[in-house]
Order: structure tokens, then sequence, then C-alpha cells
């Protein structure tokens, strides 16, 4: 499912981003346009939070490293917002 549109980094291919004291990426989108990662000042947590590159640089994109993994299945985006808190 991810082989095509943002597509998971090869191992070899893992980099650490200098921004936020270190931002490891381990998804980029296939035209590079964004790019998903985890703070490295969080990285050791159970399940930590993700964060996005953009033209805003990098931002908050889900509380749970976990969320991101449900997004990559069948039931992608449904089940990452029926699983996100209310604001």
């Amino acid at each position: 499912m991810t082989r095509q549109q943002e597509p998971l980094v090869k191992p070899s291919g893992l980099y650490v981003d200098d921004a936020l004291g270190g931002v490891l990426v381990y998804r980029r989108e296939n035209q590079d346009c964004a790019a998903w990662g985890i703070p490295l000042a969080r990285i050791e947590q159970d399940d930590p939070p993700v964060v996005v590159e953009s033209h805003q640089g990098w931002i908050p994109v889900l509380d749970r490293m976990s969320l991101a993994w449900v997004r990559g299945t069948p039931c992608g985006m449904w089940c990452a917002e029926k699983a996100r808190p209310p604001r």
C-alpha cells in the first residue's frame, strides 16, 4: 500500500533532519512534497508522536506513532480519524 504513494524509507535510506533537535525521517511523499518523522527527543517513548514536513517546516500531525501505522492499512484515514480524541 505504501509502495507508490508516500513510501516508507528503506532502512539504508533512513536519515535525521536537523530541525527540531533532530527528526528521524521514515516516510516520504512520492513527489517529495512531504516527509514524516519522529522527533529524536521523543523517540524513546513507547508510542512517540509523528511530525510532517511541509512548506511551514516540521509540524505535529499525530499524537502517537501507532496511528501512523493504522493509516497505512486499508481502513487508512477513516480509522485514524476515529481514533483521534475530540478537540
